[in-house]
């Protein structure tokens, strides 16, 4: 985020109520996209009964973010929110942008602040760490 020129202030641990707009998104993620796949956690250890995530994952985690993606833009993106007086998040970042630009990256910095993919399932983050992007053993059932 300090490549992007965002500061993070975040918040305690184990205080949920203290990052109430993310919790509310992650909530709405959880109910309108991630209970359509087998493979999930469950919030706690009565719903996840006998379930066996690592047994039941059925994708990758380029393809869980690739889903992800396309959720937010073509769904998220365009439903009405409450906190945005009836308007769909679209409509509300087309009217703040309309007179103020928000800030362009050039391929470069985006590269720095994303990362690129190098081989295979493997991402270089531009903390100098790299992330794989690999499911684990028999997850492609």
């Amino acid at each position: 985020m300090a490549a992007a020129g965002i500061t993070n202030f975040g918040a305690p641990a184990g205080k949920p109520w203290l990052r109430g707009f993310i919790e509310r998104l992650f909530r709405t993620i959880h109910a309108k996209l991630l209970q359509r796949f087998s493979g999930r956690t469950f919030s706690d250890v009565v719903q996840r009964g006998e379930n066996n995530h690592l047994e039941r994952a059925s994708v990758t985690l380029e393809d869980l973010l690739g889903f992800l993606t396309r959720w937010i833009v073509d769904i998220y993106h365009l439903e009405p929110h409450r906190g945005l007086h009836g308007m769909t998040p679209y409509e509300a970042w087309m009217e703040a942008t309309a007179n103020l630009r928000p800030a362009e990256m050039s391929r470069r910095e985006m590269r720095h602040v994303f990362g690129s993919r190098t081989s295979g399932n493997t991402r270089n983050l531009a903390s100098g760490s790299s992330i794989s992007t690999t499911c684990p053993t028999n997850c492609m059932r």
